[in-house]
């Protein structure tokens, strides 16, 4: 009988094994879920049990302008003094400014760092911050703690060189936003002016700590000049993609009253040519803020629609006016491509003060998700809406905070509801008149995606603030830990390899084997058992490793 390699039987060897148990344990659910969700054929159906639970979010972690002393992320400060909002964001802002956060993988999260608040151009400027987190870069967060772990990309002020017809049409080389996206297989899209970059993995992720690299940026797609004035000041407010490489899809707002800068949905078939499919129109009463992932319906049983769900603020309205999101409904038509067949006001309300937080009103929308669970499609979509801007000229008794609510899908009072403790006066520009936040405080962003260790109805919400902070949430609840418990022996005799564990840890265990640490695929090696050793009685002809997981 020939006997299995084992890789240590030393201590360090047993904490390796027991790392990898512990970093191995659950899979990149949010990457199981289908780029399009079918739904049910009466439009928008979905059937999640979470519709007739009561709803919390809880968060993870929060770090804002509230407690940005405690926070572990040190340029997150409040600071307005001589401080103006002249809107150039050439990396030399004293002020910090941040421009999304989006799931990377089980255990991290990416941050985009707009600025970093250090002005670079002073002669006594912090040199070990700013190379710490840059301006213009991804920063890896743990989702855990919400503590930084480094520089992911530095994309830079300029990452690429603009076309000569948008320069010549007045085009400036600086953007006034930062933002990008994780698609689902693992590049980065980031916006600049009018172009979508892309910055492709080209080292595998490593086993610890799940940290890939990634290259030099590739332009995908250009928007074209439409013969607006405005074409020249075109910038991307959000980026959201799905799919594939050779079927990526991606929605793109602007976030603005200028025409054509609406939500465009990209396309490609090939993973090479993308182009713009369908369009909102934005402006008063239209889709001038954000914009959700599109989900595929059926409709009268027949035909296939495409739902997506936006708000009017900050684009079009003081955000004060408007209490309703849009709906908005597009099917493709007979000749191909899509039409839009349907526009719907989702009407939202508030819900009274209590003794623990003040009245929540749906107002100053500025970002909406329909987000999905292990179950599909949720029968509730997640709002942001951002702290009062312009308080003063608004004649607001005092400055109102951010609030993440639930609302039914189909409208009506929220479900749930987070109050984020900041407001305007926190971060106040000066001004003879109306002193208030840089215009970028109405910017934020809300993802939702189905974290490790889901119950089938549960999601987190990724809050990201322009100026006021970022956190993580949970909607439901997470199954336990799987426990690895310590391995501290490991023999054989002429029935197999004897692999015991730490007596003093008390439940029912499985002990699994794998040929491979870099790309394991563990196999159970007989059935749970309470004892804390197990013979493996029919070890591998080559090398093997093997770990131990409390199971229940």
């Amino acid at each position: 009988m020939g006997l299995a390699f084992i890789s240590s039987l030393n201590l360090s060897g047993n904490n390796l094994l027991l790392h990898i148990a512990k970093s191995r344990i659950s899979i990149h659910l949010s990457l199981l879920a289908a780029h399009l969700t079918l739904l049910l054929p009466n439009g928008l159906g979905g059937d999640s049990s979470s519709e007739n639970a009561a709803p919390e979010i809880q968060p993870v972690w929060e770090w804002s302008l509230n407690n940005a002393s405690e926070s572990p992320l040190p340029i997150l400060k409040a600071d307005s003094i001589n401080h103006v909002d002249d809107e150039s964001w050439d990396g030399s802002a004293g002020m910090d400014s941040y421009g999304g956060l989006v799931r990377y993988n089980d255990s991290w999260l990416l941050l985009a760092i707009r600025e970093n608040g250090v002005d670079e151009t002073s002669d006594e400027f912090n040199s070990a911050i700013a190379d710490a987190y840059p301006d213009r870069s991804l920063i890896w967060i743990n989702h855990e703690t919400g503590e930084p772990n480094g520089v992911a990309l530095h994309i830079g002020i300029v990452p690429v060189a603009l076309d000569s017809d948008f320069l010549e049409a007045g085009g400036s080389s600086l953007d006034y936003y930062f933002t990008f996206d994780v698609t689902d297989y693992g590049s980065i899209l980031v916006g600049y002016k009018n172009m979508i970059l892309e910055y492709e993995v080209v080292a595998p992720v490593t086993s610890t700590p799940d940290l890939p690299e990634f290259g030099v940026p590739k332009i995908i797609y250009r928007q074209p000049d439409d013969g607006s004035p405005f074409w020249p000041e075109w910038r991307w407010a959000s980026i959201q993609s799905q799919g594939s490489r050779s079927d990526l899809k991606i929605i793109a707002t602007g976030k603005t009253w200028r025409p054509g800068m609406g939500p465009i949905y990209i396309e490609t078939s090939n993973g090479e040519t993308f182009t713009a499919s369908w369009s909102l129109e934005n402006g008063f009463e239209a889709a001038s803020g954000g914009v959700s992932l599109p989900y595929l319906g059926m409709l009268d049983g027949q035909r296939i629609g495409q739902w997506v769900f936006a708000t009017t603020y900050p684009g079009a309205n003081d955000g004060l006016s408007e209490t309703s999101v849009l709906r908005y409904l597009l099917t493709t038509s007979f000749g191909g491509g899509w039409e839009l067949l349907e526009t719907t006001a989702i009407e939202l309300t508030g819900i009274p003060s209590n003794e623990n937080q003040p009245a929540y009103q749906p107002q100053f929308l500025t970002e909406v998700a329909l987000p999905e669970t292990l179950q599909g499609i949720s029968n509730w979509i997640v709002t942001y809406s951002t702290p009062s801007y312009n308080s003063s000229l608004l004649d607001l008794e005092s400055p109102t905070p951010g609030w993440l609510a639930l609302h039914p899908r189909d409208g009506g009072a929220a479900l749930a509801t987070h109050l984020i403790p900041v407001n305007e006066s926190m971060e106040l520009i000066p001004a003879e008149d109306h002193p208030a936040a840089l215009f970028h405080s109405t910017h934020g962003t809300l993802r939702t995606s189905i974290p490790p260790r889901a119950k089938p109805d549960t999601f987190e919400i990724l809050w990201s603030s322009g100026i006021y902070g970022y956190g993580r949430y949970l909607v439901g609840e997470l199954e336990p830990p799987i426990v690895a418990p310590e391995i501290f022996g490991i023999g054989f005799n002429q029935r197999g390899i004897i692999v015991y564990w730490d007596p003093e840890v008390g439940g029912r265990f499985q002990l699994q084997r794998t040929i491979s640490l870099s790309d394991p695929d563990w196999q159970n090696v007989g059935v749970p058992t309470i004892s804390n050793r197990v013979i493996d009685r029919d070890p591998l002809q080559s090398a093997a490793f093997y770990r131990v997981l409390l199971v229940e």
